[in-house]
């Protein structure tokens, strides 16, 4: 597939902002084995975008979630986000930002209660 223009993630952000999308994706567990993803197309254009965009970026992980940064496009009974770490990762940074993540969030709860 070729692409006309290379995109930054920042950039797919920009471009859905900029047309005051509604774009709102609902993530939740469907059964044991199977997350279910719903909205409408334009929400699958922003998630697809979105992940063509990183998928020419350097870093080798990204997340968007309903609890943290990208919140604007889940819904509010979104039970899940994507945290996404492309191979080859040479910098081991996924144990490590995944535990800042962790640590952030358990840090969220404690300040709610």
């Amino acid at each position: 597939m070729k692409r006309q223009e290379i995109l930054t993630t920042n950039d797919v952000i920009d471009i859905f902002l900029k047309k005051r999308s509604r774009v709102k994706l609902h993530v939740k567990k469907l059964d044991q084995y199977t997350i279910f993803i719903e909205g409408r197309a334009e929400a699958f254009e922003f998630l697809g975008r979105f992940l063509l965009a990183f998928s020419d970026e350097d870093d080798c992980t990204t997340h968007i979630s309903p609890k943290s940064a990208g919140s604007r496009w889940f819904t509010k009974n979104s039970k899940f986000g994507f945290y996404f770490h492309k191979l080859p990762c040479t910098r081991n940074v996924v144990l490590k930002k995944f535990s800042e993540l962790r640590m952030v969030s358990s840090q969220a709860k404690n300040v709610t209660r």
